[in-house]
């Protein structure tokens, strides 16, 4: 298992260093994806914990900058593929919209015959 060591601190308001509480809450999703053999998690986007692409900056402002959360960053150390949420909802939209394309284009050959 590769290390996570503590580069930035994390906090929530009232500005409490939460960073520890990040770290175990880290590996305790790296031994449960260990212990189901994960080779893929999907995770939260935009979570300093989970993000995978983006993470909010720290400063409760909204504002996002690139970068992976804390657990993403420990499951990617261990050889574990982390994905966003958001990868799914883009599938989904995807696969539906083929179906519709097959539905349609079946509805137009069934009206032709």
């Amino acid at each position: 298992m590769r290390k996570f060591t503590r580069k930035n601190k994390l906090s929530i308001q009232p500005r409490r260093d939460v960073t520890v509480l990040y770290i175990k809450g880290a590996y305790v999703t790296l031994g449960k994806a260990q212990e189901a053999n994960a080779t893929v998690v999907i995770l939260k986007e935009y979570s300093p914990s989970c993000g995978s692409s983006m993470i909010y900056n720290g400063e409760f402002k909204g504002k996002k900058i690139v970068g992976n959360g804390v657990t993403t960053a420990l499951l990617k150390r261990n050889g574990i593929q982390v994905v966003s949420e958001e990868i799914l909802i883009l599938l989904k939209l995807n696969i539906h919209e083929r179906h519709l394309g097959i539905a349609r284009g079946f509805s137009f050959f069934l009206k032709k015959i």
